[in-house]
């Protein structure tokens, strides 16, 4: 079957997508909900649109079930290609975000057996999400702060008036509000929950007494009373939840923070731009997640500006320890990834799907080709491969742990002038403390002293010499690419920990 489109003008198409859920729905394992949508013709076009294509793009814990009910023109077909798994989460507040991309052509000419002949140019609209909020029963019960069962000492604010303190900010009869003396955005209130506590629901409210409320707020937490961090929602680089430090390139000529899908870049080149050094070497983006992910699926798009630049294809490298790598294969072969193919395309995210998934610690887009100059925009897209590390990256300061008081718990280390540092918190932050202290302590029993790790230790996995076995039966080694662990049981070992050294 070949169609030709003989109408004059660029043909134009919008669309709306739903879903069945309401606000707040409740979910468990094998529950059911439809997705919905309308494509329509925008008045003003008088060209035909051929070749629609409306993709959604699943969650790994969701699965294509059947179409049941339709309304349209003509023939249609459903080719699910997803390797998407059935729903299992643990109780607690869970988002289902399903991207959906409206592709159409003004030619597209295709034979009986349903095989693309031909294509003219592309036409998109900006790629929409459809973001289903569910509750999994078992954590989704008030902590106590209109009860009581959050005391008095437990909140604290940056300011309040005599009148107002933290403690009329219950949702209790007699309460009226806090209130922060100024207006400005450094204004806080703060709840210590007092010990490890999941959040699932904020509820807020404005003042009883009069008309004062807040519009808009951002959240916070933390640990350990020093690292705060923000609440951020869905996505990997775009949303935020891979910080700025996780971004790094080769070359150190443009600024990797650019790279965040559809972020608005004032300045030239408006995205990330991938250089080319004398030696006719390009430049490469590197994500680093800190902890193992699935990435299933991979989004690109051109620069942000007046002027399109664009990436027309590139390929991915992937690591666990950031030292081997090895290139993204479909049926054993590497595979070229596209990107924008024209201007057009450029201006919106271009959607990959991964055949074969991913499994890494480290991502690497490197731009094989560009319409000039190499200016991208990206997002990764699929979900957690292994729980987040119980430990924390140490102060860059400390240059050598030296020993560990297993009773207390304390961990004592070293930094470049020789100074012994002390911490209590498994290396999150450390205290200086006299050598004087540190004699005492190494008349303790209980005081393991740390081995040194030579600098010709070159092998990529662990040398006998340098193995111990705890009472529990866990093997750590050590080689050199870093630290390795292996439970109880088991035969092989795992990378736990990577060196890192001078900044590197």
């Amino acid at each position: 079957m070949i169609a030709h489109n003989r109408t004059q003008g660029e043909p134009k198409l919008h669309l709306k997508v739903s879903h069945s859920l309401g606000d707040n729905a409740g979910m468990i394992h094998g529950s059911a909900y439809d997705y919905g949508f309308v494509v329509s013709h925008d008045p003003t076009s008088r060209a035909h649109a051929l070749g629609v294509h409306v993709t959604w793009m699943l969650t790994p814990f969701v699965k294509f079930h059947k179409v049941t009910s339709f309304q349209h023109i003509g023939s249609y077909r459903v080719e699910q290609k997803d390797d998407s798994v059935t729903f299992k989460a643990n109780t607690g507040k869970h988002y289902i975000v399903t991207p959906v991309h409206l592709l159409y052509y003004k030619e597209y000419s295709e034979n009986p057996p349903g095989h693309v002949i031909s294509k003219g140019d592309p036409y998109s609209s900006p790629l929409q999400k459809v973001a289903v909020e569910v509750e999994i029963p078992g954590c989704s019960g008030a902590l106590g702060m209109a009860s009581g069962e959050i005391k008095d000492y437990q909140l604290t604010a940056s300011s309040s008036y005599s009148g107002a303190p933290p403690t009329q900010a219950r949702a209790a009869d007699g309460n009226d509000a806090w209130c922060a003396v100024t207006t400005d955005k450094q204004q806080y209130i703060q709840v210590d929950f007092t010990r490890k506590t999941r959040l699932t629901r904020v509820e807020t409210y404005g003042r009883s007494e009069k008309e004062h409320w807040v519009k808009k707020y951002t959240i916070q937490y933390n640990t350990d009373e020093e690292t705060w961090h923000n609440y951020t929602e869905h996505g990997f680089i775009k949303s935020g939840y891979i910080p700025d430090e996780a971004l790094t390139q080769g070359f150190h000529q443009s600024n990797p923070t650019n790279v965040r899908l559809n972020k608005v870049i004032p300045e030239f080149p408006f995205g990330w731009q991938a250089w080319q050094d004398a030696l006719g070497r390009v430049d490469y983006l590197q994500v680093d997640f800190g902890s193992l992910r699935k990435v299933t699926r991979i989004a690109t798009q051109g620069s942000g500006g007046v002027t399109s630049f664009f990436i027309k294809t590139f390929k991915i490298k992937f690591s666990n320890d950031s030292m081997d790598w090895k290139e993204y294969s479909e049926n054993g072969k590497p595979k070229e990834l596209n990107g924008p193919r024209d201007k057009y395309e450029a201006k919106y995210p271009v959607v990959v799907k991964l055949h074969e998934p991913i499994k890494a610690r480290y991502i690497r887009f490197i731009p094989t080709s560009a319409q000039s100059p190499r200016v991208m925009r990206a997002e990764l897209y699929g979900c957690m491969a292994e729980p987040l590390p119980p430990y924390k990256p140490m102060g860059v300061f400390i240059i050598s742990v030296i020993g560990l008081e297993v009773k207390s718990g304390q961990l004592f280390g070293l930094d470049r002038s020789m100074n012994i540092y002390r911490s209590i918190d498994h290396g999150t932050s450390w205290r200086i403390i006299s050598s004087e202290y540190f004699s005492r302590v190494q008349n303790h029993p209980s005081l393991l002293m740390s081995t040194g790790i030579p600098e010709n230790l070159v092998s990529v996995s662990p040398e006998s010499f340098w193995q111990r076995t705890t009472s529990h039966g866990i093997k750590w080694a050590a080689s050199g690419s870093g630290i390795h662990m292996m439970t109880a049981g088991q035969q092989d070992w795992r990378m736990v920990a990577s060196w890192k050294c001078c900044c590197n």
